[in-house]
């Protein structure tokens, strides 16, 4: 494998409503060039596998980032750059889940890549553990911890709503008449 590997893997039915995908993205040799990450919408959680990239925001410039991370929802792209080998692990969650999966940290830290020890470091530890059986094709773990977490969690069915008249309207709605509709939205 000499350039960029990326792959998704779809949840097990039972985390369907709350996990988008599983995604991996390696590189043995990044080109040497910082590269940008867009928006998607969604709060994701990172587990870096070889030696984490810098990353650069507005409010500390360039750093490096940890080992595990909360990406939590994006307006600005994300830079990165990777000095050696890049290999990490994400969970992308699905929006009407994303702000209960670490209590409110998804509205608190938006635009934010925070490190994930930080805001649990019992998760950071067992999503890192699960993560390096996942390379090693031991996928289970992973998605026990991910149903564990997840047992008992709504979705906010206002955030389903929305999402589904988004995509319904091609992406043609107003945020503003999705906002005044949201309590009556179902």
């Amino acid at each position: 494998m000499h350039g960029m590997d990326y792959r998704e893997y779809p949840p097990p039915p039972a985390l369907a409503g709350h996990v988008e995908c599983l995604w991996r993205l390696r590189q043995p040799r990044p080109s040497g060039a910082p590269q940008t990450i867009y928006p998607d919408g969604r709060c994701e959680l990172i587990v870096h596998l070889a030696v984490p990239p810098r990353c650069w925001d507005a409010t500390r410039g360039w750093h490096c980032q940890a080992r595990t991370l909360f990406a939590a929802q994006r307006v600005i792209a994300v830079r990165l750059d990777a000095d050696g080998p890049l290999d990490c692990l994400g969970v992308r969650l699905r929006p009407a889940v994303s702000n209960a999966f670490l209590r409110g940290a998804g509205a608190r830290h938006r635009d934010q890549v925070v490190d994930l020890a930080g805001l649990d470091s019992t998760l950071s530890r067992a999503l890192a553990r699960a993560a390096h059986q996942f390379a090693r094709g031991a996928p289970q773990t992973l998605w026990r911890l991910l149903m564990k977490r997840c047992d008992g969690l709504l979705p906010d069915a206002r955030v389903t709503a929305a999402i589904d008249r988004l995509e319904r309207d091609a992406g043609r709605a107003r945020v503003t008449s999705l906002a005044s509709a949201a309590p009556s939205l179902r």
